[in-house]
C-alpha cells in the first residue's frame, strides 16, 4: 500500500463508529453477574500472559543485540569482561524469574479454565489479587520496555563511529530509569501476586457457581448459525465431491463405448468392402 493510499482520517472514523458499536453492545449484554466475572478473569489473565510474555521476549533481544554489536575487548581488559559477564548474568538471571512466574500463570489460567468449564469461578473477593497481580506484571513490563528502548537507542546511534563496548551497555542500562535492579524487585513482586492468585485459584474454597450461560445470547446464535452453516457447507462439499467423480466415470465409460463403437464401424466397413 501506498503513503497516499492509506486515508487515516476515514479509518480513524470508521475505528470510532466501531468502538462506540462495541460499546453499546456489551451496555446492553454484558452485566456484572457472576458469568461474566468469570470471563472477566480469564481475559485479565490472559492478558497478563501476552504482558509478561511480551517483557520476556523483548528482554532476550535486548541481550541478543547486544551481544551481538559489543566488541570483545583487546588484550586482558578485565573489567570489561566482567561487566559483559554481570549484564549478561543479570538478563539470565531476570529471563529465568520471569519464565517461572510464567508457569505459575499457565496454571492458574489452566485453573480458570476447568472452573468455568464447570460452572464456576472464584468469588469477587478475589478481584483484588488479580489486580495486584496485574499491576505487578505491568510495571515490571514496563520496566523491561524501558530497559530495552534505552539499549536500542544505543545500539541504532548513527553519530557513534566507533565499536560499542561492554561499559557502553553497562552505563546505559545503569544510567536507565528505573534501574536494572528494578526488574528483580517487580520480578519478585510479580512472582509473590502470581503464587497467590494461583494458590486461590487452586481451593475450592475461593469459588463460587454461577448458572449455566443461557444459549439465546447474539454471540451464541451467531456461533450456532455458523457451525450449522460449515456443516452444511462440509456437506455440500462432498456431495460435490461425489458427483464429480461420478461424472468423470460416466465420461469414461462412454469414451470406452464410442471407442468400441468406433472399432465396430470399422469392421463393418471392412467386412462391406470384402463382399
Amino acid at each position: 500500500m501506498k503513503k497516499d493510499e492509506l486515508k487515516e482520517e476515514a479509518c480513524a472514523t470508521e475505528l470510532s463508529r466501531t468502538e462506540a458499536v462495541m460499546t453499546h453492545l456489551a451496555e446492553v449484554h454484558l452485566s456484572d453477574d457472576l458469568e461474566h466475572h468469570a470471563d472477566d478473569l480469564h481475559a485479565r489473565a490472559l492478558v497478563m500472559q501476552g504482558q509478561l510474555e511480551s517483557a520476556l521476549v523483548g528482554i532476550t533481544q535486548m541481550k541478543a543485540m547486544a551481544e551481538a554489536k559489543v566488541v570483545p575487548p583487546r588484550g586482558e581488559d578485565n573489567e570489561e569482561d566482567s561487566d559483559m559477564e554481570d549484564i549478561t548474568r543479570k538478563i539470565d538471571s531476570a529471563v529465568s524469574q520471569g519464565r517461572s512466574a510464567k508457569v505459575v500463570l499457565s496454571k492458574t489460567i489452566r485453573q480458570l479454565d476447568d472452573l468455568q468449564s464447570r460452572s464456576l469461578t472464584l468469588n469477587p473477593s478475589a478481584l483484588p489479587s488479580v489486580e495486584q497481580a496485574q499491576t505487578a506484571i505491568s510495571e515490571f513490563s514496563d520496566t523491561a520496555r524501558s530497559h530495552g528502548r534505552s539499549v536500542t537507542a544505543l545500539l541504532n546511534e548513527e553519530k557513534q563511529t566507533g565499536p560499542f563496548t561492554a561499559r557502553d551497555i553497562s552505563t546505559t542500562i545503569s544510567s536507565a530509569e528505573p534501574s536494572l535492579s528494578s526488574i528483580f524487585t517487580k520480578l519478585q513482586s510479580t512472582s509473590s501476586s502470581l503464587q497467590t492468585l494461583y494458590n486461590i485459584s487452586a481451593n475450592l474454597t475461593h469459588a463460587t457457581e454461577f448458572p449455566p450461560p443461557s444459549q439465546d445470547r447474539p454471540w451464541h446464535l451467531l456461533a450456532q448459525r455458523l457451525s450449522s452453516e460449515s456443516t452444511a457447507s462440509a456437506q455440500r462439499d462432498m456431495d460435490l465431491a461425489r458427483l464429480t467423480d461420478d461424472a468423470k466415470a460416466n465420461a469414461t465409460t462412454l469414451a470406452l463405448r464410442d471407442k468400441v463403437i468406433e472399432e465396430l464401424s470399422v469392421k463393418l466397413e471392412t467386412l462391406d468392402k470384402r463382399a
